[in-house]
């Protein structure tokens, strides 16, 4: 009975690490996303101070005609 709950202990253990290690990464690459917007919109914001359109900011850049639009 005692090795049961050993084993179990450390299935719990490896499934709360899984949990985490997921987790993590998950953090990281939402955040990583959220830096890649971030520096998309700074872009536009210099192209449109440089003249240019809408549309080739939103070429140049990935983001939406009305995302630009309010900047």
């Amino acid at each position: 009975r005692r090795m049961a709950i050993e084993l179990s202990d450390e299935k719990y253990r490896m499934y709360v690490e899984d949990e985490r290690s997921a987790a993590r990464r998950e953090g990281l690459a939402e955040g990583r996303s959220e830096g890649s917007h971030q520096k998309a919109i700074e872009t536009a914001k210099n192209l449109l101070d440089m003249g240019l359109s809408s549309n080739n900011i939103a070429k140049a850049t990935g983001l939406d005609i009305k995302e630009i639009e309010q900047l």
